[in-house]
């Protein structure tokens, strides 16, 4: 479920796998200004001609061929390149956006792009779920049914993540969780992408854990099927409670947070497991404050 037209259909041989498509088929690559484009597979803002027939092929021969050599593969991620830019001008692309059109807003055209896919592969593959992106600027709801095989991941990027997602008097949290029900009214399979590492505080422990074990619960209710939490390794001295609530209360929402300090606390410090929870508790309070 991440970032993979660069290696669905490749414009050149930036991975050494001699399988570029640039030189025999410039049409599965987005026009600009009237010029079809190869700016480096591996590009930010490299996007794909996704109206062209011939692009879906590809990424229907490729499912076949991971489906067919990981046979308990179970997901197939179709995600655009990174970047705001480099989407196709030509009138088909644009055709696809119906009412999106000329909005800088490019879902209509993915889900067609993942509902033709899907839809060829359904019956070969009816227990495969194709895996999208609700990101950037296709991270607004489509106008378009999305098919039942099609699972949506949203990205939570500019939360507040000392308020719940579920906020609705939260102005960063609020329009997200319009964008995410406007999904769950579309699609039977969506999950959150979650970026851990935006909470941080130079590196200081980020007071996010009570967050994420008051708001789950709410998500689930709203028909939410699962959280990708994302952070790097260097995050990690300051994430470990925050990672403790999300693996304990991601997987049990009837768990307070408070009770999972307690565990937390007498597991992390031993005979310190006492003053360690009072430590915490001020720090959270501090610094919400």
């Amino acid at each position: 479920g991440d970032h993979s037209f660069h290696w669905l259909v490749p414009c050149d041989d930036t991975f050494g796998t001699h399988n570029s498509y640039f030189s025999t088929h410039p049409e599965y690559f987005p026009e600009i200004n009237g010029k079809r484009q190869c700016r480096g597979s591996n590009s930010v803002n490299m996007q794909l001609c996704v109206s062209n027939p011939g692009t879906a092929q590809v990424i229907i021969d490729k499912a076949r061929q991971l489906f067919t050599a990981f046979p308990s593969m179970t997901t197939f991620g179709i995600v655009p390149n990174d970047g705001s830019y480099g989407w196709c001008q030509n009138a088909d692309c644009v055709a696809w956006d119906g009412a999106q059109a000329g909005k800088g807003i490019y879902s209509n055209r993915l889900i067609r792009l993942v509902n033709t896919v899907a839809d060829a592969l359904a019956a070969e593959y009816p227990d495969k779920l194709f895996v999208t992106l609700a990101y950037d600027n296709y991270r607004e709801p489509p106008d378009i049914p999305i098919s039942p095989n099609v699972a949506i991941r949203l990205t939570t990027t500019g939360r507040n993540f000392l308020k719940k997602l579920t906020d609705p008097t939260d102005p960063s949290n609020a329009p997200i969780m319009t964008q995410l029900q406007g999904w769950l009214s579309k699609a039977k399979h969506v999950t959150l992408r979650d970026y851990y590492y935006f909470s941080g505080v130079d590196y200081a422990p980020s007071p996010i854990a009570r967050t994420l074990c008051e708001e789950n619960p709410e998500l689930l209710a709203v028909g939410l099927k699962g959280i990708l939490p994302e952070t790097f390794p260097w995050h990690w001295q300051s994430l470990r409670l925050p990672a403790y609530a999300l693996a304990r209360c991601g997987w049990d929402t009837s768990l307070s947070y408070d009770d999972l300090l307690d565990d937390y606390s007498a597991k992390m410090y031993g005979p310190a497991a006492a003053s360690m929870k009072s430590y915490h508790l001020l720090y959270e309070t501090t610094l919400r404050n």
